[in-house]
């Protein structure tokens, strides 16, 4: 009997023990601990404009659209997870100097920017599952001659939005 209560007394102690860890460690996290919390830590150095930009372009065509399938085969069974990426270029109206392109992700990739512009190529990012609808209704629209217009819009504070407006 007396086995059977002190085993008692160390499995509610042991318990105890194990509620107040969890809850001291809930409340370091609620508390946002910046060395711990996912929305303080920096994992890149963000190239944000130095004013509010918002830039709207006319799409004439379709350019060429470019497959991308990669991978690291470094003998580890992370080299059986390929990686897929669709690039289409855009065409602006009235000879609007720089590149626009739609690029086109895998549902699982981890995207910095909805929209980035480096080395005057404007790009907006969409998920891959999106690329047939996209295609099918931008072509669509460009046949039918109805305008269709690249919008973005870039934040100093690092707000990002890329739209394709039909």
């Amino acid at each position: 009997m007396k086995k059977q209560i002190i085993l008692s007394a160390l499995a509610i102690s042991f318990l105890a023990l194990q509620a107040g860890a969890q809850k001291a460690e809930t409340m370091e996290n609620a508390q946002g601990n910046s060395q711990t919390s996912g929305r303080n830590t920096v994992l890149f150095k963000p190239l944000n404009p130095e004013e509010d930009k918002t830039e709207t372009v006319d799409i004439s065509g379709v350019g060429a659209a470019t497959f991308i399938s990669s991978n690291f085969a470094d003998g580890t069974p992370a080299s059986y997870r390929h990686t897929q990426m669709v690039t289409l270029k855009l065409q602006a109206a009235g000879n609007k100097p720089g590149s626009y392109q739609l690029v086109f992700y895998p549902e699982k990739a981890e995207i910095k920017e909805a929209a980035a512009s480096r080395d005057g190529v404007l790009s907006i990012y969409y998920p891959l599952s999106m690329f047939t609808t996209i295609k099918t209704t931008l072509e669509q629209n460009l046949a039918a001659r109805k305008k269709v217009s690249v919008k973005v819009v870039m934040q100093k504070d690092g707000y990002r939005e890329g739209s394709l407006v039909f």
